[in-house]
């Protein structure tokens, strides 16, 4: 294949499956000659490149077995899919390796098009033709699609590098077509290395399954069946999308398959709800469970959790400066514990004396929140959880306070320590999230004023009593 474009047509499906050059012992298939094939500004139900059947050996990437690879070797070339109106586009892209390296790495474009849903028994004309271009039922309602294949003509276990997916300025939707109205399983889904920037996604709906809809789904394999190993780790920007679910319930705004172990930036992307359905908040998610490489930051509606462990950078010890006092003594304190629950974790502790007893003491504490929490976000939830180990003889009176600065409390939870013993939580969520209008941010200086989280204990005792801080949440959104 050398340059081609098809441009401008009107179609039901504008199908492909390119190849780069002619047989692999060609000398034109390393001339290093680039070549590309273009589909641009074209009206079409379906834009596709034959995929495999589910279960079979190439496992839902293309149709042409591996004993078919073998018969039809090269690369199927760089394919650039800009400024369509379509339904779908669903391909597969392959590079293959000779010697221990491959051609070239490959890359798909799927730039600037215009996808609505429609009625998706218009693929199984298709499927019947070339094959199912699913992997289940699922993909028949995916917007747009990337799979990769490798063809291994060499003995590596290996592949160096994988085929590259761009997927830019798209805009998916809902179809009404024959009175019905249509939608997607899934915006975008790649299983290669990504790029997915910019896109407007919408138009996601459950319909005949449950807990498979998405609006970006990441979906690497690490192994292939011919028993080649990819990259372990894949390489990722999704940035700039925005994603809308409306009032439909769905999974997952954004999931990756292996997010213990790809890198890269999931970053600035909007998400009209902060939560998938009715509670979860669990925005963005990987099958793995963890996420530990991937950089995830500054996508609005994103719930995030931290643990403030070291309390303000106060030194651990005894911080006594802190406590206000109906009679000032040297017997009472606040300390701070170095890690008693391990993890960095440290713990305060109100530390009433029996030499001030019959006197009420004021334990006062404050967490300015402008060095624990990004710049711009919102804080929807704090929680303590502390330890009282006896009762307050006369007066315990615990307060936890969140306010806009460390003068004024808007939100406050409390407990009766002259009442109960043990270990509990206080709470507060806030009836509209407060603020942080400057925090951790490179090009711009705290100014004061920061929302605070101030612990209050008023303590009456016979005899001495203490009371312990194990840990401070705070859940935060931008």
């Amino acid at each position: 294949m050398h340059n081609v474009h098809i441009r401008e047509n009107t179609a039901g499906t504008i199908g492909f499956w390119a190849r780069e050059a002619v047989a692999s012992s060609d000398a034109e298939e390393r001339d290093g000659t680039h070549r590309v094939l273009v589909i641009e500004n074209n009206d079409c139900v379906l834009i596709a490149s034959p995929l495999a059947p589910a279960g079979t050996s190439t496992g839902g990437e293309h149709s042409l077995t591996n004993a078919q690879l073998v018969n039809f070797p090269g690369n199927t070339g760089d394919v650039v899919i800009r400024n369509n109106r379509a339904n779908w586009i669903n391909i597969a892209v392959t590079f293959e390796i000779f010697g221990s390296e491959p051609y070239h790495s490959i890359t798909a474009d799927i730039i600037n098009n215009q996808l609505r849903a429609g009625d998706a028994a218009y693929l199984d004309t298709f499927s019947a033709n070339f094959g199912t271009i699913t992997d289940s039922i699922l993909a028949e309602r995916i917007a747009a699609a990337i799979r990769v294949r490798t063809n291994n003509h060499a003995s590596v276990s290996t592949i160096p590098f994988e085929a590259f997916a761009n997927v830019s300025g798209n805009d998916t939707g809902f179809g009404f077509f024959d009175d019905a109205t249509w939608s997607y399983y899934r915006g975008v889904e790649c299983f290669s290395f990504s790029k997915i920037q910019n896109n407007h996604i919408t138009g996601l709906r459950e319909t005949g399954v449950t807990n498979q809809t998405y609006g970006i789904y990441i979906n690497r394999v690490v192994s292939d069946s011919d028993g080649l190993t990819v990259p372990n780790k894949g390489k990722h920007i999704i940035s700039g999308n925005i994603i809308e679910r409306k009032d439909e319930d769905i999974v997952r705004y954004i999931r990756l398959t292996n997010g213990s172990t790809d890198q890269g930036l999931i970053v600035d992307n909007v998400f009209d709800y902060p939560t998938v359905d009715i509670a979860s908040t669990a925005v963005i998610a990987s099958a793995s469970s963890t996420i530990t490489n991937l950089t995830i930051y500054r996508n609005i509606n994103e719930t995030r959790e931290v643990f403030l462990k070291d309390f303000g950078h106060a030194a651990v010890g005894l911080v006594s400066n802190l406590i206000l006092t109906g009679a000032v003594t040297a017997s009472s304190n606040i300390s701070i514990s170095d890690d008693s629950l391990g993890g960095g974790n440290h713990s305060i502790f109100f530390n009433y004396a029996t030499a001030d007893a019959g006197t009420d003491v004021f334990f006062k504490y404050d967490i300015p929140l402008d060095q624990a929490l990004p710049n711009g976000v919102s804080i929807v939830e704090v929680s303590v959880q502390y330890t009282s180990s006896a009762l307050f003889d006369t007066q315990g009176d615990l307060v936890l306070e969140l306010g806009e600065d460390s003068n004024a409390a808007t939100s406050s939870d409390s407990a009766d320590l002259a009442s109960v013993t043990g270990t509990d939580t206080l709470t507060i969520t806030p009836s509209s999230p407060l603020g942080l209008t400057h925090g951790i941010r490179e090009d711009e200086l705290s100014l004061g004023g920061a929302p605070t989280i101030r612990i209050l204990l008023t303590a009456d005792a016979a005899t001495s009593k203490s009371v312990q801080i194990n840990l401070i949440r705070v859940l935060y959104r931008w």
